[in-house]
Parts: C-alpha cells; sequence; structure tokens
C-alpha cells in the first residue's frame, strides 16, 4: 500500500502539480501575474501623467489635459490586463498624481525658462515618462520605485512652497 501511495504522488508531481493541490498553485500563478500586471499598470499609468504633464500648460488647458492623462492613464493601465477595477483605480490616480507633479515642475521651469533663456525640462519630463513606461514593463516592480519617487517630489514641492509662502508672510 505504501509503495502505491508513493507512485500516485510521483505521478502527481510528473502531471506538474503540487503535493498541496492544483488550487494552491493556480492561486499563486494568479496573485504573482495580478501584482505583475498592477505593477505594469502603474508604471505605464504614471508615464501617461508624466507625458502630458510635461506640456505645463496654464489656465483651462491645463484641466483639459488632466482629463486626458487621466483617461490615457486609464487605458494603458487597462492594456497592461490587471482587473478592471484595479486598473481603473490604478489609472486615475497615478496619472493624475504624476500629471500634477510633472505639470507644476514643467509650468515651473517655463516661467523660469522666460526670464532667463530657452528651457529644455518639458522634454527631459517627457524622456523620463517614456523610460519609466519601457523599464516597469521589463522589471514591474520598478514602478513602485518611481511612484515612490513621484510622491517624494510632490511632498517635496508642496513643502517648499509653503517655506517660500510662509516667508513672504514675514516680509509685510
Amino acid at each position: 500500500m505504501v509503495s502505491g501511495i508513493a507512485w500516485s504522488v510521483t505521478e502527481w508531481r510528473s502531471a506538474g502539480h503540487n503535493v498541496a493541490g492544483p488550487g494552491v498553485v493556480s492561486l499563486a500563478r494568479r496573485v504573482d501575474s495580478t501584482f505583475t500586471d498592477a505593477c505594469q499598470a502603474l508604471g505605464l499609468a504614471l508615464a501617461a501623467g508624466c507625458l502630458f504633464g510635461s506640456l505645463g500648460r496654464p489656465g483651462v488647458l491645463r484641466w483639459a489635459l488632466a482629463v486626458v492623462a487621466a483617461v490615457a492613464g486609464v487605458v494603458l493601465a487597462l492594456v497592461a490586463g490587471p482587473p478592471l477595477a484595479l486598473g481603473v483605480a490604478i489609472g486615475i490616480v497615478a496619472s493624475l498624481l504624476a500629471y500634477s507633479v510633472a505639470s507644476s515642475v514643467a509650468s515651473g521651469a517655463a516661467r523660469r525658462a522666460a526670464e532667463a533663456g530657452s528651457g529644455s525640462v518639458g522634454a527631459l519630463l517627457a524622456f523620463v515618462a517614456l523610460l519609466i513606461a519601457v523599464v516597469s514593463l521589463l522589471v514591474p516592480p520598478v514602478a513602485i520605485v518611481a511612484l515612490v519617487g513621484i510622491a517624494f517630489l510632490a511632498v517635496a514641492r508642496r513643502r517648499r512652497a509653503r517655506r517660500k509662502y510662509a516667508g513672504l508672510r514675514v516680509l509685510r
């Protein structure tokens, strides 16, 4: 009887199954696939937001570009293949975060460039967007690093603007 049990476990493993059963293996593959897809969706949505934010337009056009960036982020996130709700959430949040940071960087650089000469920050931001997209497709978890970097930049810019405003209040 013992040889029959060993034979059936060996047969089960040779068929490509784990001893714990096929459900555990397929669940692990689905979780890994969902994580990879979510990371790729995150990277593509960040790239879309950064690309549209690199234009740095003021006024009403800025809000129109934000909507276009959000739609592009959702479409690119869904192309990466995560579940529908996850793809839509990642696409909207990541693309709008990247858009707001890139847009503020590009518009601030454009203001300074108008005073001093020509600037190429918009082209640099577009290159960063392309780099984020390509690297996140090749190595998906790198998109998390890009998200942390963009979030850090957003917090640092807000803190700097608050400090600058407080300094101007003291001068009154």
